[in-house]
């Protein structure tokens, strides 16, 4: 069953983006989103820890090697 809540959220934000971004086009509302919120993402992850490349730390069990995809940039899953 849909959320109508989501549903009524997605036709508010493609609305007000066709409005926005001067265009009907679906992905063009969408990556205006996203562009707009890029700033905001950028800022919330400069808070996240990090690991140097010298630390003698196991990176497997550190916070600094959350993935959101699953890439951990070895060429395996986290």
């Amino acid at each position: 069953m849909p959320d109508i809540e989501a549903m009524d959220l997605v036709e508010r934000f493609f609305a007000i983006g066709a409005k926005v971004v001067g265009s009907a086009n679906p992905v063009a509302i969408f990556l205006a989103g996203c562009r707009e919120c890029l700033p905001e993402w950028e800022i919330q992850i400069a808070g996240w820890p990090r690991v140097r490349a010298d630390d003698d730390r196991d990176s497997e069990d550190s916070d600094a090697d959350f993935c959101p995809r699953g890439q951990n940039g070895r060429g395996t899953e986290c």
